[in-house]
């Protein structure tokens, strides 16, 4: 029932009595804490009444009570009260109004003179401060009289985030009696907080940004200065924002409008929208600063926003440039001097002498500080000192002069001594102090323009966007960071343009030469410390200088950037430049023998380094003589703005000859440019950062045709066909978000590791080529591949990357040892939608291009190959088609790399596999005509003439067909060494790759071959029926060949019985290549075979020749069916065959028209050749041989020895069939073959 009648008590008071917290004590004795049953809903801190640490709870029914309370008084540092918080939740403002109580206690505590109790209140819970004065009550139960809190400002819309702490104190007659609040009966509330809780209003708010502008400038005449903009914006205004600018200044709400010393934004529903406000510096100002100036932005109600505004006016007439002013003579305590025009000189009262190098003509300014670099913080000043803008107001004072300047402690600061006083100073604003040499140690410097500013903080001024001209320094060193006005860094701008004479005196002047010389002859001069004497006393120092005018020597060429080496190697060295300024980003470098006496060395080890951020900077850099060395370590670093070029005999050295550690660093925003050959630019392990922000070019570097890098970064996008191919003889990095494009029959080569963070596309017949086995690639690539062909061609595949798999459709691989329907073993294989595997030829009908993305294949790749069972004798399968030892040991492979490979590189390594590979062009369509292959039936057959078989002699088809370099992304067929069914691997290793192999022949033959390094005389031989069907076949004298089997140079083929074929025979096999053994001898004989479809005509002719064929060397076919020796080089030959099937004895390819008969029995006149019953008998006659070959006309070789140790030997394992034989023996001792015809 309590809490029904609390509900309605709570809307009640939520309505009439702007209740929002009160306590209802019915029911509760003894408690540590009691619950508000009345709590405001946009309250947000604790309901709870709690108590100090010395109230504790105390027994009184329906009370809240304590025996805690005492009788010395009230004071907020008493621990005896009760407590509890009020706050507005977000959004809301509190305002209280009241606080009502009923108190209960003992009767002694409540006795006359009764009971003093007390509010206090807090905003922060620490200090409290009590409400009115004490209430003292008589008696128990005791009703408070109401307190007004309307009348308290800090109780009145207290904003949402800060909490009201309320304590209630109490003293009554005794120490132990108790007292708290009360409530008589329900509904009765023992303590109720009177007030509102509102929707807060929101405070009238000016923002302006930013809080300051810097850098209006102007030469004086030729103002306003440019225009610069702050914007402004006002929430819950109640009136319009008033723009005011000060004295120096003028503003305007549109960029070029009419500016005005003040403006009016006005206000809509208390809001001015985001508005930008133009500010410039008037015109008509004279020669000054005009810094710390403000704008005021106003409204009622509104804190006042300010914008600073820092500018100058300068002279137009002379801009003074680093060391157009140099100290010749310091005083820092002119106490002795006679009194001055305003009166006796003091000890801290100073006298400077500087000679000007440049005509300083009416009007020029120039800032003197002598605050120091850098006393606290990096790039800041101290700001405790002077900092004073001087003004030329005479004449012309001529370069050579002497200016001497009087600094004083007290108004009017300076005396202008010599040459005369035409000039006004003035302190410029935010700094106050005075310019005055300190005694033991002090530092001065020389500025024009820009701007001086000092906020807020502690030696933290700044000095911008101006020219340093000169800096002086009495002390022993440059010393940042040792907060002291004695101390002072050294701007890195005056590093060569100032002067240390290192005594730590206080009366030096220059006793050196004084005969005429040029600027930087005076520098050099007066930066030597020998050249400076110390006076000791203010007395002995003499004036030597003043009003004294010398010669400056105009002429002579000074170049900015002229490396001269003068004093060391040290690039960071201002000595070592021809200006005396080591350049930056800006400056063009040239180093050349006319003025180089030394190579350049960046070397962060220079103690100099530091001061140069430890980088080397140029624009462009021109290396025409001498070396630039930057090596041995990676921090040695070039950072070139423009363009590298190297000429001449100059030579850039990034080699420190220890390959075990990182070499220099060089970033590149221009083109590359070595006019001189790769081996000028000696790499080392240096990293070359490519970082323009458009194309940058690599020339054509003898003698590769591009430079050789070592590790190479990639942050700009990178075109080959743009900036020319690229080698990274280390490794190569494509930054985040940049590109790297290998464009057609260009290459990238990256000996090491790849690492791909943006994107790097190979497009169709570009190469990616690496040289390292074990090298590590990281991210991906793009690989495009591109063919044509018509529909139903297969084109044979393999990918060049990991993670890509076979698209749908009909995709098969080969599998050698697999049972077919023909009856041999051999079969295709389905193999849509799975992975492609390293190393692996794939066939795909009607994909004619492709593009793999993944990982780059790299190193050493061995798939496995396997040949089946069968090595008996040939025989027909089930279809008809003859089946041969060799059908079952066809593996498809393929180039598992995004580069072409050296077939010939593959075949020398891969000694497991016949010395020939075949690849697929698909030139003949799809055809229910051509007859089954080997290993099935089918409705329609691809011809087995579309192969192109290539060995170390050439390729089958022609001169001018395959070039010997498989393509990346390319599936070919070869051939395991037969014998019992196993399982081998092929290697694939990077030793086959190289940038200058073509990667442009894919999937078709082309027109471009390539040449050998071996010696070669080659015939390609056609056969054709009356329907120009043909075949074709390579005979070729080759260096290294034999007349017997040679794997690399011999490729056998299979014979069908409905194909045309021709085919040369050895040692039994039927082969498409093959290779004869040079020096050529004019006797040679090959065994030429053919196989006909059908009875007919048919012509064998000469498709191409080489070498020496070209020549004069005769070609003959010998038909010896018909005792025909033909002329193939006159015209073909044309035959009829009776029958269909293979003829094998009838032709043979010789190369001479003479008949052989007994009387060339002996064709040495050494060598004893002669018939036996059982055989042929050979005495060498002392002829030293460990090789005797025999064969017959048809090329089959009858009997071989390879390791002959005699003189006389007898052969009795030829039949003898009347037949002729050429014998050829190896003369060991000439190194040379002699042939013999014998007829046995």
């Amino acid at each position: 029932m309590k809490l029904k009648l609390l509900f309605i008590t709570l809307f009640s008071s939520f309505i009439s009595w702007a209740q929002i917290a009160a306590w209802d004590f019915t029911g509760e004795n003894t408690l540590a804490t009691s619950a508000a049953e009345v709590y405001n809903l946009n309250l947000d801190s604790s309901n709870l009444l709690t108590r100090g640490a010395g109230a504790n709870p105390s027994a009184g029914a329906n009370s809240f009570r304590t025996v805690g309370f005492q009788n010395n008084g009230i004071s907020t540092a008493n621990t005896d009260y009760f407590q509890f918080t009020l706050s507005a939740s977000i959004g809301n403002s509190l305002s209280l109004t009241t606080i009502d109580a009923r108190f209960a206690g003992t009767g002694t505590f409540a006795a006359s003179p009764g009971v003093s109790c007390q509010f206090a209140y807090s905003l922060d819970g620490v200090n409290f401060t009590l409400i009115g004065s004490p209430t003292v009550t008589i008696g128990t139960p005791a009703v408070l009289p109401q307190i007004d809190l309307s009348a308290i400002p800090a109780l009145q819309n207290v904003s949402a985030g800060t909490t009201v702490t309320f304590r209630y104190y109490a003293s009554g007659q005794t120490t132990t009696g108790g007292w708290g609040f009360f409530s008589s009966a329900v509904g009765v509330y023992g303590l109720q907080i009177g007030g509102t809780v509102n929707p807060a209003v929101a405070s009238p708010t000016i923002t302006t940004t930013p809080a300051s502008l810097s850098g209006f400038l102007y030469v004086v005449g030729s103002g306003p200065s440019a225009e610069q903009s702050f914007t402004v914006i006002g929430t819950s205004l109640t009136n319009n924002i008033t723009l005011t600018a000060p004295t120096n200044y003028e503003i305007s709400l549109t960029s070029g409008g009419v500016f005005s010393s003040s403006l009016t934004l006005t206000q809509v529903a208390g809001v001015v929208p985001l508005t930008t406000v133009y500010v410039r510096l008037r015109a008509g100002l004279a020669v000054n600063t005009y810094n710390g100036e403000t704008i005021t932005a106003t409204s009622t109600g509104a804190s006042t926003q300010n914008v600073v505004c820092n500018g100058s006016v300068t002279n137009p007439s002379t801009v003074f440039t680093p060391g157009d002013f140099a100290v010749i003579a310091v005083n820092s305590n002119i106490n002795c001097y006679p009194p001055g025009p305003n009166g006796v000189y003091g000890d801290g009262d100073d006298e400077i002498s500087f000679i000007t190098f440049k005509d300083i003509l009416n009007g020029d300014s120039f800032y003197m500080t002598d605050n120091g670099f850098q006393r606290a913080t990096a790039n800041e000043w101290g700001d405790t000192e002077g900092v004073y803008l001087f003004t030329r107001t005479g004449g012309t004072i001529p370069a050579g002069t002497v200016i001497t300047f009087r600094f004083l402690n007290t108004i009017p600061f300076v005396e202008f001594n010599s040459p005369d006083g035409a000039w006004v100073f003035n302190k410029v604003a935010g700094f106050g102090g005075n310019l005055v040499m300190n005694s033991g140690g002090d530092q001065i410097f020389f500025m024009q323009g820009g701007t001086w500013t000092n906020p807020a903080g502690t030696h933290n001024a700044t000095y911008s966007g101006g020219e340093y001209v000169y800096g002086f320094n009495t002390n022993t060193g440059w010393n940042s960071f040792l907060n002291s006005t004695q101390q002072s860094g050294l701007p890195i701008n005056l590093n060569c343009f100032s002067l240390l004479p290192g005594s730590a005196t206080d009366f030096l002047e220059y006793t050196g030469p004084t005969t005429p010389a040029t600027k930087l002859d005076w520098i050099a001069r007066l930066n030597n410390p020998t050249n400076w004497t110390n006076r000791l006393t203010c007395a002995g120092y003499l004036r030597t200088h003043v009003g004294q005018t010398y010669t400056v020597v105009t002429g002579g060429v000074y170049i900015d950037g002229i490396w001269t080496g003068t004093r060391s190697t040290d690039w960071f060295d201002c000595s070592n430049w021809q200006t005396l300024e080591v350049p930056n980003n800006t400056i063009n470098v040239n180093i050349n023998n006319t003025y180089a006496i030394r190579d350049a060395v960046i070397d962060i080890a220079s103690p100099l380094a530091v001061t140069y951020s430890n980088l080397a900077e140029a624009n462009n850099i021109d290396i025409a003589d001498r070396s630039l060395i930057i090596e041995g370590n990676a921090n040695n670093v070039l950072e070139v703005n423009g363009n590298l070029t190297l000429d001449s005999t100059g030579i850039l050295d990034m080699e420190d000859s220890n390959p075990a550690t990182a070499d220099g660093t060089l970033y590149l925003f221009g083109n590359w440019t070595n006019n001189r050959t790769e081996t000028e630019f000696l790499e080392g392990n240096s990293t070359v950062h490519f970082v323009g922000t458009t194309n940058q070019i690599i020339n054509n570097v003898a003698p590769v045709g591009t430079e050789v890098f070592h590790n190479v970064v990639l942050n700009n996008n990178f075109t080959t066909n743009i900036s020319n191919n690229l080698i990274a003889t280390g490794n190569l990095t494509v930054s985040p978000g940049r590109t790297a494009t290998v464009s057609p029959n260009n290459y990238i080569q990256v000996n090491n590791n790849l690492t791909v963070s943006g994107t790097f596309n190979v497009l169709d017949d570009g190469s990616l080529i690496q040289v390292n086995d074990g090298a590590t690639n990281t991210g991906s690539i793009s690989y495009q591949r591109t063919t044509t062909g018509n529909t139903n061609d297969y084109v044979y595949w393999s990918s060049p990357v990991n993670g890509v798999n076979t698209p749908s459709g009909y995709i098969y691989t080969w599998d050698a040892d697999i049972a077919n329907t023909n009856g041999g073993q051999g079969n295709w294989v389905v193999a849509a939608n799975t992975a492609m595997l390293p190393g692996v030829g794939y066939i795909m009908r009607n994909i004619f291009s492709r593009t793999f993305v993944g990982q780059p294949r790299n190193g050493i790749i061995q798939p496995a190959i396997s040949r089946g069972s069968y090595i008996g004798t040939d025989y027909a399968g089930t279809n008809g088609i003859t089946i041969t030892r060799f059908n079952d040991n066809y593996n498809l492979v393929g180039n598992p790399y995004p580069s072409s490979i050296n077939v010939l590189d593959f075949l020398t390594l891969n000694t497991n596999i016949e010395g020939a590979v075949r690849l697929w062009t698909h030139n003949t369509p799809l055809s229910s005509a051509i007859p089954n292959p080997f290993y099935g039936s089918f409705a329609a057959n691809y011809t087995p003439n579309d192969y192109i078989t290539y060995n170390g002699l050439g390729t089958v088809s022609g001169p001018a067909g395959f070039n010997g370099y498989i393509a990346g992304g390319q599936g070919f067929l070869v051939n395991m060494n037969d014998g019992a069914a196993t399982t081998q691997n092929i290697t694939f290793n990077n030793s086959l790759r190289s940038r200058a192999y073509n990667n442009s022949q894919f999937y078709r033959t082309a027109s471009n071959a390539t040449s050998s390094e071996l010696e070669k005389h080659r015939i390609w031989l056609d056969i054709s029926n009356q329907s120009n069907i043909s075949d074709r076949t390579l005979i070729g004298y080759v260096e290294s060949a034999t007349p017997g089997k040679d794997r690399l140079f011999d490729a056998i083929t299979s014979v069908m019985p409905s194909f045309l074929k021709i085919y040369t025979v050895v040692e039994q096999d039927k082969l498409t290549i093959q290779g004869r053994p040079l020096p050529f001898d004019v006797n040679d004989r090959v065994s030429l075979g053919v196989n006909v479809p059908t009875a007919g005509n048919y012509t064998i002719a000469i498709a191409a020749i080489d070498g020496m064929f070209n020549g004069n060397q005769i070609i003959y076919l010998e038909d010896l069916q018909l005792n025909v020796i033909h002329n193939l080089k006159n015209a073909p030959y044309s035959f009829t065959a009776a029958n269909s099937g293979e003829i094998n004895n009838r032709f043979v390819v010789r190369y001479t028209n003479e008949t052989l008969s007994n009387n060339d029995e002996v064709a040495n006149n050494q060598i004893i050749v002669f018939n036996n019953q059982n055989g042929i008998n050979i005495n060498l006659n002392g002829i030293e041989s460990n090789e005797i070959v025999i064969h017959d006309v048809l090329g089959r070789v009858l009997y071989q020895n390879t390791n002959n140790n005699q003189n006389e030997l007898s052969i009795n394992s030829i039949q003898k069939n009347n037949q002729p034989l050429i014998i050829s023996i190896k003369d060991k001792a000439k190194n040379s073959v002699i042939r013999l015809k014998h007829l046995f």
